[in-house]
């Protein structure tokens, strides 16, 4: 059981780190639409305390593909282990009746 929490907690955390630093690219791109800062709004953001102000760098030139690999790469390698985590429990639940 504890393999199975810590394998969750590093895929989940992988998967959520990604999506922050897509976020913030997204909105870098939004910035440089709109002519304003993302060092700004970073900080903006970074200032609400249940954001925080870690990973909040946008990539020079607003979105990056690479990040965006990241990112993709992450969330689906999440998903496969989600996949195998329920394929899993239904094989159990299976045997048990």
């Amino acid at each position: 059981m504890v393999l199975t929490i810590l394998t969750i907690f590093l895929q989940a955390a992988n998967a959520f780190l990604a999506q922050r630093i897509s976020s913030i690219n997204a909105m870098s791109a939004v910035c440089e639409a709109t002519g304003a800062d993302v060092s700004e709004v970073a900080h903006a953001i970074g200032t609400d305390s249940r954001i925080g102000d870690k990973f909040l760098k946008a990539s020079i030139g607003g979105y990056c593909l690479v990040d965006r690999e990241f990112t993709d790469k992450f969330i689906l390698v999440f998903k496969g282990f989600l996949n195998k985590l329920v394929q899993n429990k239904n094989i159990l639940l299976k045997k048990k009746v």
